[in-house]
């Protein structure tokens, strides 16, 4: 089962993809009849659309954002030939393509992004502004902003993501950096699984279906969360976003993380 592709870049160079092949490699079969995407649905769930390759997907103008630190969609950023307008600051020399993306000149010193979306994880040590003294963490992710939300969770049942927690960099063992940090996996029930590679052996947790919820943010542990769902170029995309109950503050931001259906 392919996954998607974390390709990670530092001071604006981009680095080798060693996740998955080139775009050329994404072609679809050559074949009259439509192949479904590896990892659809079981037969129950609404079918996805094949999701056409990376080569295919024109790139964005225009994104909705979310920012660490608050729990749902923050603004709206714009691509101007080759500046990325996001969050006040202008971000020049960027390139936001489906299975590639750099920004330069250290404002993000990591990128994921996978090669069936346009859906992007900027991460850095402080927001894009420049080197900071923080560690490197997801702090935006953009997305399709025409991406249909979705509110029914019995429409991931089955149904298993790959996630980019800051850009894979604190992944452990023989999970490599900037590849995914994170698997969610739903069973028929809506139970999950979550497995994390930032520790070895890596952590699984068991999570019940009452848990997960699309309408209510969820309180554990100091946490506010959400679960934030979207369907956009017939793929499932999850923004997981948290923020502690008290605020955000500098030493303990929050998470946020994206998940993308495999």
């Amino acid at each position: 089962m392919p996954s998607p592709t974390a390709s990670a870049t530092e001071s604006g160079t981009q680095s080798p993809d060693t996740t998955a092949p080139p775009a050329n490699d994404q072609q679809p079969p050559a074949t009259n009849t439509p192949q479904p995407p590896s990892g659809a649905p079981v037969i129950g769930n609404p079918p996805p659309t094949t999701p056409p390759p990376a080569s295919t997907l024109a790139p964005l103008s225009q994104f909705a954002y979310f920012k660490l630190g608050a729990l749902g969609r923050v603004g709206t950023a714009s691509m101007v030939g080759a500046t990325l307008n996001l969050d006040g600051r202008q971000y020049p020399d960027a390139r936001l393509t489906p299975g590639r993306c750099s920004i330069s000149g250290n404002a993000f010193t990591q990128c994921s992004s996978m090669p069936t979306q346009t859906a992007f994880e900027l991460c850095g040590t402080d927001g894009g502004a420049g080197p900071g003294t923080d560690k490197i963490r997801s702090r935006y992710v953009l997305l399709d902003p025409t991406a249909a939300q979705i509110t029914d969770p019995a429409v991931l049942k089955n149904l298993t993501f790959d996630g980019y927690e800051n850009c894979g960099q604190d992944n452990l063992g023989s999970q490599p950096k900037g590849a995914p940090s994170t698997t969610l996996s739903f069973d028929g029930d809506g139970n999950l699984t979550l497995t994390q590679f930032t520790a070895t052996p890596a952590r699984v947790s068991k999570v019940p279906s009452f848990f997960f919820s699309l309408d209510n943010d969820t309180v554990r542990n100091g946490v506010t969360a959400r679960f934030n769902v979207f369907k956009s170029n017939g793929r499932y995309l999850i923004v997981a976003t948290g923020t502690p109950i008290n605020g955000a503050t500098a030493t303990d931001p929050g998470t946020m993380i994206a998940f993308m259906q495999r």
